[in-house]
């Protein structure tokens, strides 16, 4: 189970950057602890598309699980949202996985054209970051962090 321990205080509250169609959900939501209860349960979860007028993503996540704990929002507008920071603390999340948006970073791409850290889908490591700075000055500081292995995240060709 990624290493991740519950250590018996019950399930892990997940909160999902950059959900898609939710295939982190997916996975945790099966997990089970010995005594047979959820491990994870997924409260809130950020899916947007910038480029894109139709939601296609979100609307597979909300087909999939309702839109109860579903942001269809820019990230760094819901960070800069006093409300919507609020109900996420009320939240309680103890992990934050993400699947973000990887093409700067990838490896498909010749390093040369690479743009890491400062690509239009790259900047998206600073939504994760500030979150966890968030979680931080709100007094809940994340337990767990899991994201997407992405080659050439750790040694981004561009800082």
């Amino acid at each position: 189970m990624l290493g991740i321990k519950n250590q018996g205080t019950g399930t892990l509250r997940v909160m999902e950057l950059f959900a898609g169609v939710g295939g982190f959900r997916q996975g945790l939501e099966q997990v089970r602890t010995p005594a047979q209860q959820a491990a994870f349960k997924v409260v809130w979860a950020n899916q947007y598309e910038p480029a894109s007028k139709k939601q296609w993503a979100a609307e597979v996540y909300r087909a999939r699980w309702g839109v109860q704990d579903l942001v269809n929002e820019d990230i760094f507008e819901v960070l800069q949202e006093p409300a919507l920071m609020a109900s996420l603390d009320a939240l309680c999340p103890d992990v934050l996985v993400g699947g973000f948006p990887c093409q700067d970073y990838s490896v498909a791409k010749p390093l040369s054209h690479s743009q890491g850290l400062q690509g239009d889908k790259g900047v998206m490591w600073w939504a994760v970051s500030r979150m966890l700075q968030a979680r931080r000055a709100a007094g809940a500081p994340l337990k767990y962090l899991v994201l997407e292995n992405v080659d050439r995240l750790l040694s981004s060709p561009a800082t």
